[in-house]
């Protein structure tokens, strides 16, 4: 948190500043990255299955002019495929395990900020002067309703607005999914939810700051994740064109949000 030190600004800009400092320097450019990795691998997919066709034309005919038996031949198909595979993910140098590089990135930072607020609301790890004058900081760098950062929002309203904001991170990457969720993915998206709503009861124990850091972080993701949807962005980016990619994903979120909120509506209105 430097920018505090430099600019002397107030703590609760200072954790947003430096939140969204780090997100549009660090988390957006590899957000981008990863989506053009992505996007690469869907359009490999949809080569793959014409060089398939071919080598299991290839695999008939080897299988005949070499008198391989049925279990041989199978063999050298599927090692053909995944030498084939490879051979296009080096061409256009698009591992994989470049698609999850985010979250190796966002994961440590989310922990390290988070420990270290926590840090400074509790004068961790020692109880030094310099501590203390971090402390005292807080304790009057608040905003609004919370002029001490180091206490619990009384009102609820930060660990409220967080969940929401989680929540509605969790359900816009779920209506986006064109493919049927399989069971893993279902358990995990109920889990994550979970997860949100459990720091409203949490809250007493949660230091403002920390809610605060969450909410622009979320926010943050939130923001990213409706950028990278744009088809102008993606091109701007040189993200390139997927046979999955909405022409129109905004019209397309917001029709699906218009009908789960009927839903919802209509589910509610039958209790009644």
């Amino acid at each position: 948190m430097n920018e505090h030190l430099i600019i002397d600004l107030p703590w609760w800009a200072t954790i947003i500043l430096t939140t969204i400092l780090l997100r549009f320097t660090i988390s957006l450019p590899i957000a981008i990255y990863q989506q053009n990795i992505a996007a690469k691998l869907s359009n490999l997919r949809h080569e793959m299955t014409g060089i398939t066709t071919n080598l299991e034309r290839k695999m008939k005919d080897d299988m005949f002019q070499n008198n391989w038996s049925q279990e041989h031949a199978r063999r050298m198909y599927i090692l053909s495929v995944r030498k084939a595979w490879k051979d296009l993910i080096v061409r256009d140098n698009c591992h994989p395990m470049k698609t999850v590089i985010l979250a190796y990135i966002e994961i440590p930072i989310l922990i390290i900020l988070t420990f270290s607020l926590r840090n400074l609301c509790y004068m961790l790890p020692k109880g030094d002067m310099y501590a203390y004058e971090n402390f005292l900081q807080l304790t009057t760098g608040g905003f609004g309703w919370i002029t001490n950062l180091a206490v619990a929002d009384s009102f609820f309203i930060l660990p409220t607005l967080t969940a929401l904001i989680n929540l509605a991170n969790i359900e816009i990457f779920r209506m986006l999914r064109l493919q049927e969720p399989t069971l893993i993915h279902k358990s995990l998206t109920n889990f994550l939810r979970l997860v949100s709503i459990v720091i409203i009861p949490l809250s007493p124990f949660i230091p403002s700051s920390l809610c605060l850091y969450w909410i622009t972080n979320s926010a943050c993701t939130l923001g990213q994740k409706t950028l990278l949807l744009s088809p102008k962005f993606r091109r701007l980016t040189r993200i390139p064109e997927t046979e999955s990619e909405l022409s129109h994903p905004y019209s397309f979120l917001y029709e699906k949000i218009k009908s789960k909120t009927n839903l919802v509506a209509l589910s509610i209105k039958k209790l009644k």
